[in-house]
């Protein structure tokens, strides 16, 4: 294939994931709503839940001149969770976080384990959320009210329903100007 084709090909290939993101995440909340969330524990560690997230993401930090900082504190080898639904957390955390992020800003994953708790948390440096709008980003097709980006509204309303039904807690810390932090933590 010529440039011009591999770039058509890798436009379709993203919206084609788009679009299936759209349509899992509506199946996601279906699923919710009738209670029909099942979880499946498995043995795993800290740094598997973020290897798969980033790799989930891998076009996305492709595309941008973004390094992604980690840093994991405390015994993480063997953490007892639903991996794809939290590993789904934190793609999606991700992806917000890169879709809001400038070129050249880091961002920054962490994770700590203390206190009968895991937590995870993804910082980026980009515009943040207001007061009002972090009130309501956690509920279903709720958006920032100036956000201009692409989505459905549906992904951290999906997260917080994940992370709650592992009995965990999830929220975030932002100001505007100065970037968000999305966490969440979980009992292990």
């Amino acid at each position: 294939m010529n440039e011009e084709q591999k770039e058509l090909t890798d436009t379709i290939r993203h919206n084609a994931n788009r679009l299936l993101k759209m349509v899992n995440e509506v199946l996601d909340i279906s699923k919710i709503e009738t209670g029909n969330v099942t979880l499946n524990y498995e043995e795993t560690s800290a740094q598997k839940v973020i290897n798969r997230a980033l790799s989930n993401v891998k076009t996305f930090i492709d595309e941008k001149d973004i390094q992604i900082k980690k840093s994991i504190n405390g015994e993480t080898d063997n953490l007892k969770l639903d991996v794809l639904k939290t590993t789904g957390v934190l793609t999606n955390f991700l992806t917000n976080a890169l879709r809001y992020s400038e070129n050249g800003k880091p961002i920054e994953i962490d994770v700590n384990r203390n206190n009968g708790t895991v937590e995870f948390s993804v910082k980026d440096y980009g515009p943040g959320i207001s007061k009002e709008d972090q009130q309501k980003v956690f509920k279903k097709y709720q958006r920032a009210k100036d956000d201009k980006t692409k989505g459905t509204g549906l992904g951290l309303a999906i997260s917080k329903e994940f992370i709650e039904a592992q009995g965990g807690k999830i929220w975030l810390e932002s100001e505007v100007g100065k970037g968000s932090r999305f966490l969440f933590s979980l009992p292990v």
